[in-house]
């Protein structure tokens, strides 16, 4: 009657437990093969996750704040049909394996304060991907091939060492959410790509150092929030979107257009005005 129960058992979570790779209860849960929710999470004693090549049902596997995980199993690969990984907070995983690039359902993707310094270029072969949130300090890279994510809508690089951003990400046609927020070594100045991003309502570009937004950054027709807060080094501002309704500078939240405005208020001249307005607060 066990083994029955476990043949049809869709979630197990065994967060906060002091399993291992090596765990000799594994050996229980191999026959259920329809398995959908794997909870791993607060694991303080997982070096690396077991094979789970048996689960090739398992659409989440959540795996955060396992502080000495270290490598992820070749098995991963075989996961197939995932489509949320969370590896947020594993401050000891270094990198990701090869085969993360054949989770070809995979739409979520956390990994958040973890150690890891590059994101591999096989990235690009998660084509279903949705969210990337990598808010890493270590971070330093990121490849063109994230460029080829055109599914991806939201993706989060806030505090993470990246100096600057890839060429490849004007062709995120789906992306609505681009944080960078607090990346100290971004500078110079954000590719004039991003003019190509005519999905994106929010660009988070605040407590770095960029220098010049580029002027294509009028052509982002679905821009509604600018966050320039703490873009001291920010010497002048393009023309801006004029579906544009948030604009955070200098610890000043502006609204551009009242919600509660009447039709004959949200006119041409009226955006010229505005326009003005903000360009001269860089004068």
């Amino acid at each position: 009657m066990a083994n029955l129960h476990l043949l049809k058992l869709s979630v197990l979570d065994l967060s906060w437990s002091n399993m291992t790779k090596d765990w000799e209860g594994w050996s229980s849960f191999m026959a259920s093969t329809r398995l959908k929710v794997l909870h791993l999470g607060w694991c303080p004693k997982l070096r690396c996750t077991p094979d789970l090549s048996a689960f090739t049902q398992l659409k989440i596997l959540i795996l955060n704040d396992c502080d000495e995980l270290e490598h992820l199993h070749p098995s991963i690969g075989k996961l197939t049909n995932l489509v949320s990984l969370d590896l947020s907070d594993c401050i000891s995983l270094k990198e990701l394996p090869e085969e993360v690039s054949e989770l070809q359902d995979l739409e979520e993707l956390l990994l958040d304060h973890t150690g890891i310094t590059e994101i591999p270029t096989s990235i690009g072969s998660l084509r279903k991907l949705k969210k990337l949130s990598a808010s890493c300090l270590s971070l330093r890279e990121i490849p063109s091939s994230i460029g080829d994510l055109q599914n991806l809508q939201h993706l989060d690089l806030s505090g993470s060492e990246i100096e600057k951003l890839p060429n490849a990400i004007g062709r995120l046609k789906n992306l609505q959410t681009l944080c960078l927020e607090s990346c100290p070594y971004l500078e110079g100045a954000i590719p004039s790509e991003i003019g190509d991003l005519s999905s994106l309502e929010s660009l988070n570009i605040s407590f770095t150092s960029i220098s010049n937004l580029p002027e294509s950054i009028q052509n982002v027709s679905s821009l509604q929030c600018l966050n320039l807060e703490g873009c001291d080094e920010l010497q002048s501002l393009p023309k801006l979107p004029l579906g544009l309704t948030i604009l955070s500078e200098s610890e000043i939240l502006m609204p551009l257009h009242s919600n509660v405005s009447t039709p004959e208020l949200s006119t041409p001249e009226l955006d010229e005005a505005l326009q003005s307005e903000i360009e001269a607060a860089f004068l």
